[in-house]
């Protein structure tokens, strides 16, 4: 499971804020998939919702799913 393998942050808080962040946005929606199934359509389905009402929000939930795939 991915929370098992987070990055190391030095603040917790952060660290809190990351996984809380995919855990409300991402994991609702992808979260049971394998990473080789998840398309473009299945990220914009993520942040659709998300995008006109928290852009900021948006726009981290789309970096962090980015750095995974990475």
């Amino acid at each position: 499971m991915f929370i098992e393998n987070r990055p190391s942050w030095n603040n917790p808080k952060h660290a809190a804020q990351w996984i809380n962040t995919l855990r409300d946005y991402a994991f609702p929606l992808i979260g049971t998939s394998s990473i080789d199934k998840i398309d473009s359509a299945a990220i914009l389905r993520v942040l659709s919702p998300v995008w006109l009402e928290k852009p900021e929000t948006a726009k981290r939930v789309k970096q962090w799913l980015n750095m995974i795939f990475e």
